[in-house]
């Protein structure tokens, strides 16, 4: 006999719960521009929020202005989730320790901050620095191999966490979106280390939980066991992406997969050595900070001059007519010169050798062009059609298309590459490459003999740190070297 199927359970309705529905509270408060209620508050006694830079795992970060000043500034506010839920001790624990170590610390490549306390609505809150740039995570994205005075934010980032593990404090997230990147006064190029909220004591008990950025936490760290190198491992992993042009990658046992030298046929064995030390399992390998200082500068110089020996030139090409634009493009890559399209002229020169300019380009796009292009001594080449005016002293040359395109890419082809500008803030130390076996320092180069270059070292790191102790005691040394 066949058994009959067994009843399925009846589909609740709504109304059949045996729980009231959830009442949602009624939102009151105003929405500000955007759709954000704290916009247009005064938070912190004086700093007006503007709008949403963006959101972390514990907070999210505001643009703010503070009133009656020019400054802008960041104002970080913790989520009301997580201050009125389980990990409410940890999120103020973190605020509470980034304002901390922050103010404990100064050094021109950390980030400032301006006041701390709680937002009208009882959320831990920090006014901070605004840094107008880009993150190094979108520099390296979009740039690496990076070249020329880039480079020269890796000695900043080591110069902080010199300065960072002198007051015996950890950073334990030193990672590429935790930097920012962007200009001094003075126009060079600077490195802000941002987010201080994963920061402790070197001999402070830490949490038993994970704690960095994957591929940028060292070893011993992801143990629970950080040390100061293990900042360093983070540096180490920020360099072999701009040297190497992508992150490091790692097997199960903590060593690279390929070494810098199968990604970067231009690092020498030396700089591969220096990175292999910076990315070791054994955190007692790895260089200090300071020892690090003491090479980089000859290493990031080295690069780039093996870059440039080798690079190409780079021209502009500015034509609003598309069809014409591809057919300058191809009589530029036949030149063997590469060359960027565009229909109007970019703001930034900088990075091209040479600008290739159609004359029916507006008459003020022209001028602005030719005088920026003049600035840079770049030379500047003229493409007429039909019977287009060849007049203009703007022009280095003047070609007519199609009919002169063979006598163009003939032009294109002796515009060599320029130099690559390179500039480090502090003054580079006079030290030797690391040997195979040591990262010694004191080496003597073929550059400088004597104790001067090193006095002059000492001196451009103490105004960088705004050391008075440090710089009067060097000044007393250069005068008595300077009389013997």
């Amino acid at each position: 006999m066949k058994r009959p199927p067994l009843p399925l359970p009846r589909r609740r309705r709504k109304t059949d719960s045996p729980h009231p529905p959830i009442a949602r509270p009624r939102r009151v408060e105003t929405q500000g521009a955007f759709g954000d209620p704290r916009v247009d508050r005064v938070e912190l006694g004086s700093f007006k929020i503007i709008r949403l830079l963006g959101q972390g795992s514990f907070g999210s970060a505001y643009l703010a202005e503070q009133l009656n000043t020019d400054r802008s500034a960041v104002v970080k506010i913790a989520h009301p989730h997580l201050v009125n839920g389980l990990a409410q001790d940890e999120v103020r624990q973190r605020f509470a320790a980034e304002v901390r170590t922050t103010t404990r610390v100064s050094h021109p490549n950390l980030v400032t901050i301006f006041t701390s306390g709680e937002t009208r609505d009882g959320l831990p809150a920090i006014a901070m620095e605004y840094v107008d740039g880009e993150t190094l995570f979108d520099l390296l994205t979009r740039e690496a191999p990076l070249r020329g005075h880039m480079l020269a934010v890796f000695q900043q980032l080591a110069s902080a966490l010199r300065t960072v593990h002198a007051e015996g404090i950890l950073h334990r997230d030193v990672a590429p979106k935790n930097v920012m990147v962007t200009s001094d006064k003075f126009g060079g190029i600077r490195a802000v280390l941002l987010d201080f909220g994963m920061a402790k004591a070197i001999h402070q008990s830490g949490s038993y939980r994970p704690v960095g950025t994957p591929h940028f936490v060292a070893p011993e760290q992801a143990r629970f066991e950080p040390v100061p190198a293990s900042d360093i491992y983070g540096l180490g992993a920020l360099l072999w992406w701009a040297v190497c042009g992508g992150p490091l990658r790692t097997n199960v046992d903590g060593r690279p997969v390929r070494s810098p030298r199968q990604l970067n046929q231009e690092v020498s064995p030396e700089l591969e050595e220096l990175l292999l030390k910076m990315a070791h399992v054994l955190p007692e390998v790895r260089p200090s900070a300071e020892d690090f200082m003491a090479v980089w500068p000859h290493f990031a110089a080295e690069l780039d001059e093996t870059h440039e020996a080798g690079r190409r030139a780079s021209v502009l090409v500015v034509e609003p007519n598309e069809t014409l634009r591809k057919m300058l493009g191809r009589v530029a890559g036949r030149a063997g010169v590469k060359a960027t399209l565009a229909q109007r002229p970019p703001e930034d020169l900088d990075h091209f050798d040479g600008v290739v300019v159609s004359s029916r380009l507006p008459s003020d796009d022209l001028m602005q062009l030719a005088q920026r292009a003049q600035l840079l001594e770049l030379p500047l080449l003229g493409t007429v059609h039909g019977g287009e005016s060849r007049r203009s002293k703007s022009f280095s040359a003047v070609f007519g298309v199609p009919g002169e395109l063979q006598a163009l890419e003939q032009h294109l082809a002796k515009i060599e590459p320029r130099p690559a500008p390179f500039d480090f803030e502090t003054i580079p130390p006079s030290s030797a490459p690391p040997s195979s076996t040591s990262f010694n320092r004191h080496h003597l180069t073929d550059r400088f003999v004597g104790e001067m270059p090193e006095l002059l070292s000492s001196l451009g790191e103490a105004v960088a740190n705004g050391d008075t102790f440090a710089l009067t005691g060097t000044l007393r040394r250069i005068e008595g070297a300077a009389s013997q």
